[in-house]
């Protein structure tokens, strides 16, 4: 008996052909094009690292070394030669990004003010720190040799939050100095602190009208705060021919104020005034009583806005001619 030919319908061989050319992909490197951490690796490998380590010697028909994008899937064992190098490499690529993400979202703690900004030679100066990520804070460290500080301790001999004692040596050099607070995230950024040779005493948050001028004494220096809307008024006893300068450090030291001085009589009538920041040169025409105005220049103020001002007889350089040699 004859056998007849086999024939194969339309279907069929759709479905023969669909077969032969498409290859059958494997779930794990379904989506290569980045859509799943291996597939991403492979796309690596491809792009980068196989041209550079694998490349064929002229003359030689060498195939590639690793399956390429196309030849994903149409062999399975030809995957898995290469399973142990992707698999590695794709792990080294998702754990670089989860690293890069991790260190990206650490805090950085940033120390924004420490008030009183400044302190006498040979005394112990009790600070506020403020700022943002400071949590944990149990150090300042300074530029200046020498300077010490630790944390304030309450009744119950516990540390209070932002509080430090700090010991200047009674031979510190007159001057400004970087300080940085110690925390959980870190170092901060540094803020100005100024070693004087001066007394120096704090000014209340209430003298903001002339009746209520807090009183400084010539040689001193005050430390305060300048509140929004508000001048701060001073009030110091001269003689007649007395020169005195009177001299407000704000910009120089890390603060956001931007100084105006204006110097006036018992009277109010106004005899010296400094629109531009530096010493506040005067000469008394009469023995009395002066007043001191202080505010920022748009009369801005807050915890930023604190100041340094000293009256003083002492002598002042203006300058020094040449400044090099």
């Amino acid at each position: 008996m004859s056998r007849l030919p086999t024939t194969r319908t339309s279907a069929s061989r759709s479905r023969g052909a669909a077969s032969e050319s498409s290859p059958r992909r494997q779930p794990w490197v379904h989506g290569l094009n980045g859509t799943s951490p291996i597939g991403a690796a492979l796309e690596l490998w491809r792009a980068f690292i196989n041209p550079i380590f694998f490349r064929p010697s002229r003359g030689l028909n060498h195939s590639p070394p690793f399956p390429t994008a196309d030849a994903v899937g149409y062999s399975l064992p030809r995957l898995r030669r290469w399973n142990f190098l992707s698999s590695h490499l794709a792990f080294l690529v998702v754990a670089l990004l989860f690293a890069t993400h991790l260190f990206a979202q650490l805090p950085t703690p940033r120390l924004a003010t420490i008030f009183p900004p400044g302190g006498k030679a040979g005394s112990t100066v009790e600070v506020t720190i403020a700022g943002e990520n400071l949590d944990e804070a149990k150090q300042l460290h300074f530029s200046q040799p020498g300077l010490t500080a630790k944390p304030k301790l309450d009744a119950k001999g516990q540390p209070e939050a932002n509080k430090f004692l700090i010991t200047i040596p009674a031979d510190a050099p007159v001057g400004v100095c970087d300080a940085r607070v110690a925390g959980r995230f870190g170092i901060s950024n540094p803020r100005a602190f100024v070693v004087g040779d001066l007394p120096e005493s704090l000014a209340p948050a209430t003298n903001t009208t002339a009746a209520a001028a807090f009183a400084v004494t010539l040689g001193g220096v005050v430390h305060g705060r300048l509140t929004q809307n508000n001048p701060a008024w001073f009030k110091f006893t001269a003689k007649q021919g007395q020169r005195v300068l009177v001299n407000c450090e704000a910009r120089e030291i890390d603060s956001r104020a931007e100084d105006v001085l204006s110097l006036s009589d018992a009277n109010g009538r106004e005899l010296a005034r400094n629109r531009r920041g530096g010493p506040l040169d005067f000469t008394a025409p009469a023995d009395g009583e002066f007043r001191v105005k202080l505010h920022d220049s748009t009369f801005r103020g807050g915890d930023d806005y604190f100041f340094r001002l000293t009256v003083s007889t002492e002598p002042w350089i203006d300058f020094i001619h040449p400044s090099a040699g």
